[in-house]
């Protein structure tokens, strides 16, 4: 019996193509899974440990975004690149983002964040997508270096 290798391929495409939603599926179901057993708490009776806050962030100091100038509490800037060697054509190839610390309120106490290494779900979040080779975007060029 022939195989045909059109064939053989397409079906080594389709099984690695569906092993790949398969575990990209997994990884989401776990990170929802941990982000639910969370416990949500008072600012005023937070735990030790990893613990979900909710409140009213509030600038310690005002900052703007180095692309748009608007006013904001925090950004993140994620620069992409087309890869030739890897398996997507587009990657990560830096990630700037503030620092500057905030204020988050919720009625029972206040806490400042220092958002490096913090995860947010912010309920209010504007996403901008910009194509840096064909617009003049020189103000990002300090903060993209080093």
């Amino acid at each position: 019996m022939d195989v045909n290798p059109y064939t053989a391929a397409g079906v080594f495409i389709l099984m690695s193509a569906g092993a790949a939603c398969l575990f990209r599926a997994l990884a989401r179901l776990w990170e929802i899974g941990r982000l639910r057993n969370i416990p949500i708490a008072k600012i005023g009776a937070a735990p030790v440990g990893w613990t979900a806050l909710l409140g009213l962030a509030q600038a310690r100091q005002e900052i703007e975004d180095p692309l748009f100038k608007s006013p904001c509490l925090l950004w993140r800037c994620v620069v992409q690149g087309f890869v030739t060697d890897s398996m997507r054509d587009w990657s990560d190839v830096k990630e700037v983002s503030s620092s500057e610390l905030f204020y988050l309120d919720n009625g029972t106490g206040r806490v400042i964040v220092a958002p490096q290494g913090t995860e947010f779900h912010v309920g209010d979040l504007e996403e901008r997508i910009v194509d840096l080779t064909a617009e003049n975007h020189g103000e990002l060029a300090p903060l993209l270096k080093a």
